[in-house]
């Protein structure tokens, strides 16, 4: 009996321990270091297709096609769930924000974009500009690609015609904001062209072969 009585003395003193080792682990699971997070071109045109070929066919609520960044999977969970090393949260109004953050790092990783050749306020607006870079886009070629193949469009010209304006007028201002750096910028956002014209292709042409 004293043996029992020992061991649950043991087994009482233990606990504690046990259970601050356990919320530890899940704490250093929920984080993520941004000095280190990596995102490739790769990666993020993935996350990118993977994102529209998920989503119905056309244009959304509001004729637009949405696309957040702070969904972006780092540790098998969007960015915007984890916390910095430090347990600072990472959300949209987050300074940096989750979608500053994912497109820093690709433009970091993969189109030599340095941030040092901006002042601090420059660099922010640049980064901001190009966010704004992705509603025209995406809506551009939804509307060229994937309206006509729901149903006839007399519509599309116009609207697509709209768009379009739309990605000249941003892209005026990201050349503007984003100084030295803006060739990069360029880069970017034809790059981010492209990959949504052929994913938006195949996303169609998927669609009727299963017609």
């Amino acid at each position: 009996m004293k043996r029992i009585f020992s061991l649950w003395l043991l087994f009482l003193a233990a606990a504690p321990m046990a259970l601050a080792q356990l919320g530890f682990q899940e704490l250093v699971k929920d984080q993520v270091n941004l000095a280190t997070l990596s995102v490739t071109k790769e990666s993020f045109f993935a996350f990118l297709q993977q994102d529209i070929a998920t989503k119905p066919l056309g244009l959304g609520p509001g004729s637009q096609v949405t696309f957040d960044l702070c969904h972006y999977p780092v540790q098998g969970r969007p960015l915007a769930a984890l916390r910095t090393e430090l347990g600072k949260e990472i959300k949209f109004l987050s300074n940096p924000s989750c979608q500053q953050i994912v497109l820093k790092k690709i433009l970091a990783s993969s189109y030599d974009y340095k941030p040092h050749n901006l002042s601090a306020y420059r660099d922010r607006q640049c980064t901001l500009g190009l966010i704004k870079m992705f509603k025209p886009i995406l809506a551009y070629y939804s509307i060229q690609i994937e309206e006509p193949a729901k149903a006839p469009c007399p519509y599309c010209d116009s609207m697509a015609q709209y768009q379009a304006q739309q990605i000249f007028k941003e892209q005026g201002k990201i050349n503007t904001l984003c100084g030295v750096e803006a060739g990069k910028t360029a880069k970017f956002v034809g790059d981010l062209s492209t990959e949504v014209e052929r994913i938006m292709r195949e996303k169609v042409k998927k669609k009727h072969s299963q017609l």
